[in-house]
């Protein structure tokens, strides 16, 4: 017979989400089981933002002399770079470290699960019947279905950054954020870099804004292709890779010395028994409602095994945990809404976004006020020449935030007063003094601007003259 527990929470998986959900439960003394079955979160997304600095120091040292400075060569050594990388991703890998959270008095099992009822899984040689389940199992690599791929040895997010010398060629293939994070950096370091991409960059964001992206893809250096990628071969050189594309409804083949497989794939689910547990799934994930609950209502399935909207993010992760803690610790009816989570891309210039884009909003509120304030008119901005880019406010008719887009210096960094106020009057947001000179004052001005018809009201001129009469 199989040991049995009975934990009042069982976490299985460990990604983002449920690592923060472990964590939670812990810190108030909730019993509770962590399964780890999948691929361990390994600090990918801090060793992504390593390179990005990298990536940006370099850049900045080439364009010193913008500011009167004159430098030398400026050659980034992969070896190095990759070694102050993988040293960060190993110190944000603690953080999920088994020992921490048995120190934490969290149980860890690691061994693969299996659901033998709505109510009791099996993890190696224990059976868990645990008061509530979560499922909280990581992705996996993104591996797309190409002809030709499974002979050859794409480069994965784990695998770039084991790199001792820079390819000459390197191509990504992705479309999301990420993918234009790694292009950007990756040209700035010194690898000629090639984005192939079949849908529209940035699909979130307004078109306008996307192509301010674009072109500070392009003008860094980055080549980036509308094309489809329909097969792999071996290239005309020992270790390259040819891709065969189709462009514009016409075939073309591209060589290549490295492809980086950019994204995340689906989680692994199907060795779980999700039937047994009475829970149902698609492509998109497990399914659930606004609660996060599966079709079984005691098993949640939080971080990307879930089918939600909204940004993959680690950030939308951690929503999901507290979504979840506050629901098994004080019966809370918390819904987890990904339209008022912040989205946003660490190129640079940066972009994020929170609420609708123009389109949604026109097409749900029909008559909407579109203010913009430009980067340019910044003086912090002036100051240190990062003048690319506006913010773009979203109003309806009565002055509450429907949604707000930033393209420029700090964007992500920008986003967070404004997410929190969507739905809401501006009135504080407008009334907020942010140091000068800062960024902050961007998005701010373009609420200033919208009051000017008011200055020029005849009505509101009477007025003012009459009440200047008494003092």
């Amino acid at each position: 017979m199989a040991d049995m527990l009975t934990p009042d929470l069982c976490i299985i998986g460990d990604n983002a989400a449920g690592l923060r959900l472990a964590l939670l439960a812990s810190a108030f003394g909730v019993p509770t089981a962590l399964v780890k079955t999948g691929r361990s979160f390994d600090g990918l997304t801090q060793a992504r933002h390593a390179l990005l600095a990298a990536a940006q120091h370099a850049h900045a040292a080439r364009d010193a002399r913008r500011f009167g400075i004159k430098t030398g060569d400026v050659i980034a050594d992969c070896a190095a770079v990759m070694a102050q990388v993988r040293a960060v991703q190993a110190r944000a890998a603690l953080r999920s470290s088994t020992v921490r959270y048995r120190a934490l008095g969290v149980q860890v099992i690691e061994a693969d699960a299996v659901f033998e009822s709505t109510t009791c899984l099996r993890a190696g040689d224990l059976r868990i019947a645990a008061r509530r389940f979560v499922i909280a199992l990581p992705s996996e690599p993104y591996r797309p279905d190409l002809p030709g791929l499974a002979d050859h040895a794409p480069l994965t997010e784990e695998a770039l950054f084991t790199l001792q010398e820079w390819p000459r060629q390197l191509s990504i293939l992705g479309c999301d954020g990420a993918a234009l994070e790694y292009a950007q950096a990756l040209q700035r370091l010194g690898v000629n870099t090639t984005l192939i991409v079949d849908a529209p960059l940035l699909p979130k964001a307004d078109p306008e804004q996307a192509a301010i992206i674009l072109n500070a893809l392009c003008r860094d250096g980055v080549s980036v292709k509308q094309a489809r990628a329909t097969g792999v071969s071996a290239g005309p050189h020992s270790g390259s890779l040819r891709l065969m594309l189709e462009e514009n409804g016409a075939p073309s083949v591209h060589d290549t010395d490295a492809l980086l497989l950019c994204g995340q794939g689906p989680a692994a689910m199907t060795e779980l028994g999700l039937a047994m547990a009475g829970i149902g799934a698609s492509a998109a994930g497990i399914r659930v409602d606004d609660l996060l609950r599966t079709d079984n209502p005691h098993i949640y399935a939080i971080g990307p095994c879930a089918a939600t909207d909204g940004p993959a993010e680690d950030h939308a992760a951690f929503a999901q945990a507290d979504c979840v803690i506050r629901q098994i610790l004080f019966r809370l009816p918390m819904r987890y809404d990904p339209s008022r989570l912040p989205r946003a891309v660490h190129t640079a210039p940066a972009w994020a976004a929170a609420g609708l884009t123009e389109a949604e909003a026109r097409a749900k509120h029909g008559a909407i006020a579109v203010l913009r304030s430009a980067f340019a008119d910044n003086d912090r901005a002036l100051a240190e020449q990062e003048t690319s880019g506006h913010a773009k406010i979203l109003l309806d008719r009565r002055g509450r935030l429907l949604g707000i887009s930033l393209t420029g210096p700090q964007a992500a960094e920008l986003i967070g007063p404004w997410a929190a106020a969507l739905g809401q009057k501006t009135g504080p947001l407008r009334t907020m003094i942010p140091p000068a000179p800062s960024y902050a004052e961007t998005p701010r001005r373009a609420l200033l601007e919208s009051l000017a018809p008011l200055a020029r009201s005849k009505a509101l001129r009477r007025l003012s003259a009459w009440l200047r009469r008494f003092g």
